[in-house]
């Protein structure tokens, strides 16, 4: 079991968003989306850990396999394998970084990553900029379970948009399949919770929501489900109309 304990910003030590992304480029589709799936699955809050929930353990020892691949990110991890997991794992910067990486690639180069606030635990997690254009804000939700998202969304998205104003502001709402669900009919369920657009809206057209669900089943995972399919989405459902 991994020992995951309380940090800080003093003791964080994540990696270089450019030099990830150069790593990162150089693995599979396949080994991209297993990082994400994992990426999203915190599981530092949970008091007992369902029986029908993902195996974190064994995710996070996949993902240390992979990210091994990458030579400056295998240092880090030598260094303090632990602290790595919590730093850049569960404070949501593997996320965070994957989906920039995928979205610079598939966004006109007008738009701008502001890397400074990647390399920061601050909302939101993403930001783009564009010349003399209102930024855009991607805050990202993993989720296992809605029981709480309402709490969330009212405590942690709303107060975001409210006091920082922001025009262009997208609310992604991801869901890792646990072990034997449906993944199509997980889909279907989610669509349900596009009702949080006209919650965050606040009559704001440029204040939207999308839902996607992941699986790290190689059988049912396919295209659909993909990390790459989720930025096609953003940038053609989201970025595009702002154009």
């Amino acid at each position: 079991m991994y020992n995951m304990q309380s940090f800080t910003k003093d003791v964080m030590k994540i990696p270089n968003y450019k030099d990830f992304k150069e790593g990162v480029e150089k693995l599979t589709a396949t080994e991209k989306d297993l990082l994400f799936y994992w990426s999203l699955i915190d599981s530092s809050g949970w008091e007992e850990v369902p029986t029908y929930f993902p195996e974190v353990n064994k995710g996070y020892e996949l993902v240390i396999q992979i990210l091994n691949k990458i030579p400056k990110i295998e240092e880090l991890i030598k260094k303090d394998k632990n602290l790595f997991l919590q730093s850049f794992i569960e404070a949501e910067f593997l996320t965070n970084f994957l989906l920039s990486i995928e979205l610079e690639n598939e966004l006109n180069k007008e738009w701008v990553l502001d890397i400074a606030s990647l390399h920061k635990t601050i909302a939101p997690d993403i930001i783009f900029n564009r010349s003399g254009k209102p930024k855009v804000g991607l805050e990202i939700k993993g989720l296992l379970s809605a029981t709480n998202l309402m709490d969330r969304v009212k405590k942690e998205v709303k107060p975001l948009v409210k006091v920082n104003s922001y025009e262009n502001f997208l609310l992604l709402l991801l869901f890792p399949i646990c072990p034997k669900e449906n993944p199509a009919r997980i889909n279907q369920l989610i669509e349900g919770y596009y009702v949080y657009e006209e919650f965050i809206g606040d009559g704001r057209k440029n204040r939207k929501v999308i839902c996607q669900c992941f699986t790290d089943e190689e059988k049912s995972r396919g295209e659909i489900y993909s990390l790459n399919n989720l930025a096609k989405r953003i940038v053609n459902n989201y970025f595009r109309k702002l154009e």
